[in-house]
């Protein structure tokens, strides 16, 4: 009687085994379907999350940011580089202890995942953000 008690239990948590795997595999795949690289500018970031639609436009996806740096701020801690937008809301990205030196004027490609972005007091903070190879 006992035998089959446990023999019942098990199949019970190999079922459920096979469940969790299942949905695990089927939320990734999900969340890969999903996944797109979008080319945008610093002003379509701007604006974008001036206009509260930042998340629903470029949530799900990773974000080529091409434009002009205004300024470079480079600490031990992070380098952050602002975007010329031609708006009073500007764009910026943030690349953590990255050592490199831009110039104001210089035109650069970030990449960086838009679901990461923070609203800022005066515009948008790109986080993680590299210089794509």
């Amino acid at each position: 009687m006992h035998k089959h008690k446990y023999a019942k239990y098990a199949l019970i948590g190999f079922i459920a085994v096979l469940v969790i795997i299942a949905a695990f595999l089927l939320g990734w795949r999900h969340g890969l379907d999903n996944l797109s690289i979008k080319q945008i500018t610093p002003t379509q970031a701007a604006n974008a999350m001036q206009g509260d639609h930042f998340y629903s436009d470029y949530g799900e996806n990773a974000l080529l940011v091409r434009g002009t740096v205004a300024a470079s701020n480079n600490n031990p801690s992070n380098l952050i580089v602002t975007f010329i937008t031609g708006t009073g809301y500007n764009a910026a990205c943030n690349f953590g202890v990255y050592r490199a030196s831009f110039r104001p004027g210089e035109i650069i490609t970030a990449l960086s995942m838009g679901a990461l972005a923070q609203r800022q007091p005066s515009g948008v903070m790109l986080q993680n953000c590299v210089i794509p190879q």
